[in-house]
């Protein structure tokens, strides 16, 4: 199976040298099994122990990670929550899912086509209870806009982290039948408060903050002010600190989930809608937040899917988040239509497969940017200004030192993504959507508009 944007290239021999070894076709199945999907904003793949990390900031996860297969090298479609989910729960890339916003631009806001069936649509006509949990307000319905990114759902429900924690644990622990269940929580999406233990867990800092805002990482990024090296060193633990919490409250909703009637049969995935930049080396001023740039601290996420009886393992091979859908629906028996146009590949199963290329886009329409990569090498597009960058991640990791795409890998890069934008599916835009001016301050205040 080959993704349907570089059907008709020469790219996996292209770049075959350059990449890991293909997903291996398995027998992992759990037909008629519940689904927990546990989205955790803003988090980053290099924080997680069961990818390396030595902080101990993930305890409960690593446990998860040990018993699941945990795919090392996972990517988002987007820096920012948005073009993520509607993405993965479309099991489209964003020129085919029809959702058309610009969070600076309240004109432009348009739910996810109606048309697009989903991946709790998929789950719901096969009998599952479809059910929501959202920490996050840009992706909530109890607001005057939503982007439709509840289609499919017999409830979506919101709060902040620890009510929707809370909420979907019982109703986990109460659930008797089949269930498809997702939960999404900011963890350490900015604004981060100072927790109760912080200076035990993390030490001192020579720094005069207290709470880190998403304010202070943009003004800090537009030189309006300026963050001291004991500065960005607390912001870098109040991160760290709030990823610690997160993997408590992950554990709590894998405790719930096992808790109930159909504890045994649950597969439980666990995944970032995009990372987060802390600061790196190389910028100047230096960069903190996310949705500004398609590099890996934004789009390398953590990925763990745990299937019960299935082997545990690590996989070190390319995969997308759009890739979740049909890999879902796969593990569970759920046949997956033609109709639905879904662009992703299952990773896991008899179907699996594998394409040795990540796609991800940013930005809105006339200034978008849309990239693709291989584990050693970079390619991005600006369409609408006219400009690419190639970057070799082997000597260039953090894409601060652009190259001449010159190389038969950059040139097949380059060729996806026209390939890709050439090759749009887009179904119709879904019904307009508006926001209240205080609706859209809290927008601004998480950093989600101008």
């Amino acid at each position: 199976m080959v993704r349907r944007w570089i059907i008709g290239l020469g790219l996996v021999g292209a770049v075959a040298a350059s990449t890991a070894e293909a997903v291996a076709p398995g027998k992992e199945a759990c037909a008629g099994c519940n689904v927990l999907w546990i989205t955790m904003d803003t988090t980053r793949a290099d924080r997680m122990g069961f990818l390396g990390n030595k902080s101990g900031l993930t305890p409960r996860l690593d446990a998860l990670a040990a018993s699941s297969v945990v795919f090392t090298q996972a990517f988002s479609q987007a820096p920012a929550t948005l073009l993520s989910v509607s993405s993965y729960f479309s099991g489209r890339y964003r020129a085919n899912n029809g959702i058309d916003f610009d969070l600076e631009d309240v004109d432009r806001y348009h739910q996810l086509s109606p048309e697009v069936t989903t991946i709790a649509e998929a789950f719901k006509q096969k009998g599952y209870a479809t059910v929501g949990f959202t920490a996050n307000p840009v992706i909530a319905t109890d607001k005057e806009y939503s982007f439709g990114l509840e289609q499919g759902f017999d409830k979506w429900s919101s709060g902040d982290d620890k009510a929707a924690t809370e909420a979907a644990a019982a109703y986990l622990r109460g659930l008797s039948g089949s269930g498809f269940t997702y939960v999404h929580l900011m963890g350490p999406h900015a604004d981060n408060p100072k927790l109760s233990g912080f200076d035990e867990r993390r030490g001192k800092f020579d720094s005069a903050l207290v709470h880190v805002t998403q304010k202070f990482y943009e003004d800090v990024a537009a030189g309006k002010a300026t963050a001291s090296e004991g500065d960005m060193a607390y912001m870098r633990a109040m991160y760290d600190d709030a990823v610690w919490q997160l993997d408590s409250r992950v554990g709590q909703l894998i405790d719930a989930a096992r808790a109930g009637a159909r504890g045994q049969k649950t597969m439980i995935v666990v995944t970032a809608d995009h990372g987060e930049a802390l600061g790196e080396a190389g910028h100047s001023p230096p960069r903190f937040g996310h949705g500004h740039a398609l590099n890996d601290v934004l789009l390398h996420v953590p990925l763990v899917v745990y299937v019960p009886g299935a082997t545990p393992r690590k996989d070190g091979s390319i995969v997308e988040l759009v890739d979740l859908a049909p890999t879902l629906s796969d593990l569970a028996g759920i046949p997956v239509d033609k109709a639905w146009a879904w662009d992703g590949q299952p990773l896991l199963g008899p179907r699996a497969a594998s394409t040795p290329v990540a796609l991800a886009e940013r930005a809105r329409w006339e200034a978008r940017q849309v990239g693709a990569r291989t584990l050693t090498h970079s390619y991005t597009l600006s369409p609408g200004k006219n400009w690419s960058r190639a970057y070799d991640l082997r000597s260039d990791p953090t894409q601060l030192s652009p190259v001449k795409a010159t190389s038969a890998e950059h040139q097949a890069l380059a060729a996806a993504v026209k390939t890709y934008l050439d090759n749009a599916h887009a179904p119709a835009a879904g019904a307009r959507t508006a926001a209240t001016p205080e609706e859209l301050e809290m927008l601004k205040a998480l950093g989600y508009t101008e």
